[in-house]
C-alpha cells in the first residue's frame, strides 16, 4: 500500500491584510478655519489739545511716522484742536499713543492727549 493522501489543502488564508489602522489619531486642526475678514478693523487714536494752528496735513504727517494712516480728521474745539487718526493695525496705534500722549509741541502750552477708546473693537 502506498502512502495515501497527498498533502491536502491549498494555501488557505482568507482575504488577509486588513487595513491596519495606524494609531496616530487624526488630530483635528486646532481651530476650524473661520471665514476671516480680510482686513482687521482699523484702530483709531483720538488726539486732543493739539495746537490751534495745526493743519490737517500736519496731523497726517505726524501720524504717518507711526504707521499707515487710513483716515484722519481734525477740528477746532475751543482753545485747541482735536481729532483722530486711523491706523491699519493696533500696534501702530499703540505706538502713536505712546509717543504722542503727554507730548509737548513747540510754542504750545498744552500737552497733547492721545488715547484709544478701551476695547476698540477687538
Amino acid at each position: 500500500g502506498g502512502k495515501g493522501g497527498g498533502k491536502g489543502g491549498g494555501k488557505g488564508g482568507g482575504k488577509g491584510g486588513g487595513k491596519a489602522r495606524s494609531r496616530s489619531r487624526d488630530r483635528e486642526p486646532e481651530s476650524p478655519p473661520r471665514p476671516k475678514t480680510t482686513m482687521p478693523r482699523p484702530v483709531r487714536v483720538y488726539l486732543s489739545q493739539l495746537p490751534r494752528d495745526m493743519e490737517d496735513d500736519e496731523l497726517q504727517e505726524i501720524a504717518a511716522e507711526y504707521g499707515a494712516v487710513l483716515q484722519y480728521e481734525l477740528h477746532r474745539e475751543g482753545a485747541y484742536k482735536c481729532g483722530w487718526v486711523e491706523f491699519a493695525t493696533k500696534i501702530e496705534a499703540e505706538k502713536c499713543v505712546q509717543e504722542l500722549d503727554d507730548r509737548r509741541m513747540d510754542d504750545w502750552a498744552m500737552k497733547l492727549q492721545a488715547y484709544m477708546y478701551p476695547g476698540g473693537g477687538a
